[in-house]
């Protein structure tokens, strides 16, 4: 299991937590200056994983700290309905129709040109 959560300003990484639980049940990477929601997201998960590990040991709460960091900075979670949120507002892009000519600068993934 992978989790990871970053934020980049003008191409530039400020930050980044990852969890690898191939490296270890609490294992976090951190890098830059991270925003005040992952020192708490960190804490809750130290919390739950120390009353987990007392019992039977089969929950990873430490995969949720990039998740909940991310989750407090967007506003929502990959897994999660919101209902602050209008789902049909978002736009959907489709490949373009129109033909690539002859010396196009376009890549394929670049639908908006």
């Amino acid at each position: 299991m992978f989790s990871s959560a970053e934020f980049w300003k003008q191409g530039e990484k400020v930050w980044c937590v990852e969890h690898d639980a191939q490296q270890g049940k609490r294992h976090l990477k951190f890098e830059g200056s991270l925003p005040d929601p992952c020192g708490v997201a960190l804490q809750e998960a130290e919390e739950q994983q120390d009353a987990e590990d007392l019992g039977p040991k089969e929950v990873d709460f430490y995969f949720e700290v990039p998740l909940q960091t991310a989750n407090e900075i967007a506003g929502f979670k990959h897994d999660e309905e919101n209902p602050a949120l209008n789902y049909k507002q978002f736009d959907v892009y489709a490949p373009s129709s129109i033909p690539l000519g002859e010396g196009a600068t376009r890549k394929w993934w670049q639908i908006w040109k």
